[in-house]
């Protein structure tokens, strides 16, 4: 039946994005734990913390340009459901949910308001999970028009969030900026 077919797939795609988002936050624990002599440190001299710099910059116009919430954004490229674990192992929240008030409570010391929506907008509207991303090229069988439709999807989330956060600075009473005039731009083109 089809009731019987449906759970059937729902199922294995459960078990299979499970598996993906545990062996995702055990990677991410290790990576957060150790530095590059495999010595354990504080989570900000570790290796992730160090990866997680080499791009923050690219976020630093978006509002969350610290080494956190960038990793945290890229594991979202791996699946979506790990960003909230990555804040989690990050912060050192074990039982971090959606719903965790201790996990808000520290995300708040790092992100103003404007920031952290900045952040969400640019996590929905970003390129989808990888196996989104496979799915994608099987319908158009195409690795080019593939690879098309993720940078167009990226590059929207980032514009969207740049003005995003551009404008919303200025709404709250920051100067203008290059970056805000960019933001202006970024709105008229």
């Amino acid at each position: 039946t089809v009731t019987h077919y449906a759970f059937g797939k729902a199922w294995s795609f459960v078990k299979r994005a499970g598996t993906i988002i545990f062996a995702l936050t055990i990677l991410i624990w290790f990576l957060s734990t150790y530095n590059g002599h495999l010595q354990v440190v504080e989570t900000d001299h570790s290796l992730l913390a160090d990866f997680g710099r080499l791009f923050a910059w690219l976020f630093k116009p978006l509002g969350f340009g610290n080494w956190k919430a960038t990793v945290a954004a890229l594991t979202g490229l791996l699946a979506k459901e790990t960003v909230v674990a990555t804040f989690g192992i990050l912060y050192h929240q074990a039982d971090a949910t959606e719903t965790s008030r201790a996990l808000w409570a520290s995300l708040q010391m790092d992100y103003t308001a404007l920031a952290a929506y900045s952040f969400l907008l640019f996590n929905l509207l970003c390129a989808p999970c990888f196996a989104a991303i496979g799915a994608i090229k099987r319908e158009m069988n195409s690795v080019r028009w593939s690879l098309l439709a993720i940078g167009f999807q990226t590059g929207l989330a980032y514009l969207l969030s740049f003005i995003l956060y551009q404008v919303g600075l200025v709404f709250m009473g920051q100067e203008v900026t290059f970056w805000t005039i960019l933001a202006g731009i970024g709105i008229v083109a």
